[in-house]
């Protein structure tokens, strides 16, 4: 694992060059690693992941806040527990290669922890609390406003399950979603199945939740033509 390589991507992001390397290997470090190699709890990320988490909601709560002005409270705060969930946070980590920088230990390891949603999204708010530490907000803003926003701003904007469900709900139906494949056995992406109001529609996408919402997606451009 070649952190500079990893600190190489973060300048290219964002400008960042980390003055303490340390830090940055800590934000990767994982709990079941310290565990198995006598170090202290201070050693692991989970610390650097609480701070990365407020960060995090903070910088996108003021983005909504700033770009979406005549969206009311109730709206932003669940455009934001749209935006900022694990599945969403796990896909963004992939496309930095967190995973292979990651410090686990055997257990994790050998089940492929390097993969699991959870670590990686987890990773992520570590690494933006570890440049937080290093460079201060505006650094950790800065990274999350180049690097995280796109890929956020095409994520789920649109809540397309709940305004399918509200469409059905008029016609006294309900939406009925099926996984199909999960994704998480193979290399491929999660299947999922949805029938409403007489139609049925299927969508892949790297995760559960992201094929849900892309589903919904379809059905309400297929409702819409009929």
């Amino acid at each position: 694992m070649d952190l500079k390589s990893l600190e190489k991507k973060i300048d290219e992001i964002s400008s960042h060059k980390f003055k303490d390397l340390s830090i940055l290997k800590t934000s990767l470090t994982h709990s079941s690693y310290i565990n198995e190699h006598d170090l202290s709890f201070e050693d692991c990320n989970e610390r650097l992941e609480f701070l990365g988490d407020a960060i995090l909601d903070l910088v996108i709560g003021e983005y909504l806040f700033s770009h979406y002005t005549s969206i009311d409270e109730g709206e932003l705060t669940k455009r934001r527990s749209l935006l900022v969930n694990k599945d969403v946070l796990a896909d963004a980590s992939r496309r930095l290669n967190l995973g292979e920088f990651l410090y686990l230990g055997h257990g994790e390891e050998i089940n492929e922890g390097r993969n699991k949603d959870s670590i990686l999204a987890d990773a992520l708010e570590s690494l933006i609390g570890a440049i937080y530490m290093d460079g201060g907000f505006k650094a950790a803003k800065k990274f999350i406003l180049k690097f995280l926003l796109p890929i956020l701003n095409g994520k789920i904007f649109v809540d397309y399950k709940t305004s399918l469900q509200e469409a059905c709900q008029k016609k006294k139906d309900m939406p009925i979603y099926k996984l199909i494949r999960s994704g998480l056995d193979d290399s491929r992406e999660a299947k999922v199945q949805l029938k409403a109001l007489g139609y049925e529609v299927t969508a892949t996408a790297h995760n559960k939740k992201e094929a849900e919402q892309l589903a919904a997606k379809i059905m309400l451009e297929k409702l819409k033509k009929k």
